[in-house]
């Protein structure tokens, strides 16, 4: 083997040992901390429903949010959310106040995934609810996209409900989601 051909395999080594070991990073990471902003729920027979349809998505968890526990996180710069029952931490910037004096007021947060270096996330919050995404960017091409999704009721009380799903489970043969859906950068 030539020079050139050995410094390709020495690269190629590097770069999978990086992408292996910010994998168990976060994984190991995760395993030790608490989700208390999204809950996922079962829907059953005994709610009442009233949510939005879901044909074009193929995989999703509804999920109920508690809002002021994720600004007051959110807030401190570092917050561990779940989704689709895999933690994960972000670093967020504090949130930009949108609408002062309005009620509610809404706030805005931006960061990223930490071990994910192409990562974004980007959340919209007030206290009636959370929507917004995380996306991974690079060669994962994974966004998880958290949006509103209605209604139930259980035991007599009314709850918001939220739905979370990757960009990977939209069947573009199926239903469109509405354009208020789609989430962009």
């Amino acid at each position: 083997m030539n020079n050139k051909q050995i410094i390709i395999i020495c690269f190629v080594l590097v770069f999978v040992s990086l992408i292996v070991i910010n994998e168990k990073a976060v994984e190991s990471s995760n395993e030790t901390s608490q989700n208390v902003h999204f809950e996922k729920i079962e829907i059953n027979g005994d709610d009442g429903v009233n949510l939005q349809r879901f044909d074009s998505i193929t995989k999703y968890d509804i999920v109920t949010v508690d809002p002021v526990a994720f600004m007051k996180d959110a807030d401190s710069g570092k917050i561990t959310i779940q989704l689709s029952g895999k933690e994960y931490k972000l670093e967020l910037e504090p949130g930009i106040l949108m609408n002062e004096g309005s009620k509610p007021e809404i706030y805005i947060y931006n960061g990223n995934v930490v071990g994910y270096s192409k990562s974004k996330a980007r959340f919209t919050a007030s206290e009636a609810g959370v929507i917004g995404w995380v996306d991974f960017g690079g060669i994962l091409n994974i966004k998880y996209i958290i949006e509103q999704a209605g209604e139930i009721r259980r035991n007599g009380e009314k709850m918001e409900v939220d739905v979370v799903y990757r960009n990977v489970d939209v069947d573009s043969s199926g239903t469109p989601p509405s354009s208020d859906d789609q989430v962009y950068d």
